[in-house]
């Protein structure tokens, strides 16, 4: 299973795409938001969430598994990009404070070896959120955006699977509370 970049590009440059990202980026801003210089990785298709500067100079990494290395990051000066094996990340054990996931997990044909590698890299104490589709929404269910176009995963289905890596206190939120449509045409409609 793989994601098509096509598609990603085209959904976050749509209005609908933009309000996502807004949305995503205010739950990100809590998870990465820190006064500590800690490490963070950026693991997946997360470029659309890095427009806004205070997200993107907590990023210090920034890897795309190599199936999809028609992505290309740039490096500035807030952060390095890399082209890598999902299954052998090119960093050291315990590494990260933090790891970022997004399309990735959901699309990944290798899900518990990739699992097992964040595992590897993120600190014992490390914290990992990943942007996940969820199976009960209706933004799963729709095909006109990203998370309707790969495996979604339910509240317990991640949570078995990470409590079977070893992960442990999984908090589960949730977001994008409104429907997946062109808010331009409903508001041109009314």
């Amino acid at each position: 299973m793989n994601f098509n970049l096509k598609d990603l590009i085209e959904f976050y440059d749509s209005e609908l795409g933009k309000i996502s990202v807004i949305s995503i980026q205010e739950k990100l801003h809590k998870f990465l938001d820190t006064k500590l210089k800690q490490n963070v990785l950026g693991f997946g298709y997360i470029l659309p969430y890095l427009r806004k500067k205070d997200i993107a100079s907590k990023i210090n990494f920034l890897s795309i598994p190599s199936t999809n290395n028609k992505i290309k990051y740039y490096r500035n000066e807030l952060n390095a990009s890399l082209e890598v094996d999902e299954t052998s990340l090119p960093f050291n054990d315990l590494e990260f404070d933090k790891v970022f996931v997004s399309h990735w997990l959901e699309v990944s044909d290798r899900l518990d070896l990739v699992i097992s590698e964040l595992w590897r890299v993120l600190k014992g104490q490390g914290k990992i959120i990943f942007i996940l589709p969820n199976s009960f929404s209706l933004w799963s269910n729709i095909e006109n955006n990203p998370f309707g176009k790969c495996r979604p995963f339910s509240k317990s289905q991640i949570k078995k699977l990470l409590n079977l890596h070893g992960f442990e206190e999984i908090k589960v939120e949730f977001c994008l509370y409104f429907p997946p449509y062109n808010y331009k045409l409903l508001v041109k409609k009314s």
